[in-house]
């Protein structure tokens, strides 16, 4: 993280801040260990949804730019988070396909007021400008590339992760990443 808040402006202070992370590698150490009951059956303890919740659902990239500027018994902070593109296996679909989200800048804006050195009204709005995800199939295999070309088999698949291809579920598929829409929340601050 790299940060400077001592800039005047005016009659405040303003502040900088950056920070973020880039993953180099996110993998498994080792083969799954089944129980030996499980792999008589053939199956796995991990399935393609668990395997990308673990390595793929996350943005391999993140970062954070932000201001500040306080003035007075006023402080306002703006926030800027890039999350990168992530890939998720819903549970059900076609294993020849994945769900690829792009990547995407969510806003946040936070403005306190002191009202006394006890008091403190804030109120901070998440999503500012109302940014959600938005995805698309990839194929990943010739067959995969086949299966895009078909309208009502891809309407189907859609269906795993929205209602009629117009609401989208909340599910493990890259939501957790941003909120659905934007949040208002007013808080009082009273230090005993």
């Amino acid at each position: 993280m790299i940060g400077y808040n001592k800039i005047e402006a005016g009659e405040g202070m303003l502040g900088f801040n950056l920070s973020g992370n880039y993953v180099i590698e996110n993998a498994r150490d080792g083969a799954v260990k089944n129980p030996s009951i499980v792999s008589a059956a053939g199956q796995s303890v991990v399935n393609a949804t668990q395997e990308a919740l673990f390595f793929t659902s996350r943005p391999e990239m993140k970062w954070i730019l932000g201001t500040t500027y306080d003035i007075n018994k006023w402080g306002f902070n703006l926030n800027n988070t890039y999350f990168g593109k992530t890939t998720f296996k819903q549970q059900g679909m076609d294993s020849n396909l994945r769900t690829e989200f792009t990547p995407k800048v969510v806003t946040d804006l936070g403005i306190n007021y002191n009202a006394t050195e006890k008091l403190t009204i804030a109120l901070n709005v998440n999503n500012l400008f109302d940014v959600l995800p938005e995805w698309s199939f990839k194929a990943e295999n010739a067959a995969g590339s086949a299966l895009l070309g078909d309208a009502a088999f891809i309407k189907n698949q859609s269906n795993l992760i929205t209602f009629n291809q117009r609401y989208s579920q909340m599910t493990y598929d890259g939501y957790h990443f941003s909120q659905l829409g934007t949040m208002f929340n007013l808080s009082l601050n009273y230090q005993f």
